[in-house]
Order: structure tokens, then C-alpha cells, then sequence
């Protein structure tokens, strides 16, 4: 999971609840698992970004957005939150890092 700014920074600094990593334990071959975690603005400036969720089989969405496997901008004011979801398909067997 990557939080990047708009001038390509990396910004956790500014934000909590970020994951440096999330385990989907063992999924099914053909079957998904959802991971959330709630990001906060703990900053007292607005923060915007982009979301990404890279690898084969990841997607993520925010705001109930439609899942995507592309990277998703996003923008927090100060003690603003946003539930992200993740989900991890495994269409093939083996081992995902």
C-alpha cells in the first residue's frame, strides 16, 4: 500500500492508519478477502494523494467506489477520515507477497 502527494512525497507523516502491510491469511483459489483500515488527517493542513494497492490480484476503493487496480486520488481535511478497503483475489494458485 502506497500513500504518494501530488508533488510524488512520500506523506504517512501526515496521516494515521496507514498499513505498511495488510494479511488476507490463506485465500481460496477462486475466492477473495476484503481488508479496511481507516486513514486519518492528523495533519492541520489538507492532504491529498493517491492510493495504491500494487500487485497482481489487489484492488482497493474508498467512498464506495467501484474496486479499481489503478492508483486513486483522494483528498483529507485536517481530523477528516476515509475507510479504504482492499481486496485480494487469488485467481491462480501460489504464494502472493
Amino acid at each position: 500500500m502506497a500513500v504518494i502527494n501530488d508533488d510524488g512525497e512520500d506523506i504517512a507523516g501526515e496521516l494515521g492508519g496507514i498499513p505498511v502491510q495488510l494479511d488476507f491469511g490463506l485465500v481460496p483459489q477462486g475466492g477473495s478477502v476484503i481488508r479496511n483500515f481507516l486513514m486519518t488527517n492528523t495533519g492541520s493542513v489538507a492532504v491529498s494523494g493517491v492510493l495504491d494497492a500494487s500487485g497482481e490480484g489487489f484492488c482497493l476503493r474508498h467512498s464506495m467506489l467501484a474496486w479499481i487496480q489503478t492508483p486513486c486520488w483522494f483528498q483529507l481535511e485536517p481530523d477528516e477520515d476515509l475507510i479504504v478497503q482492499v481486496m485480494f483475489q487469488g485467481d491462480v494458485e501460489g504464494d502472493y507477497l
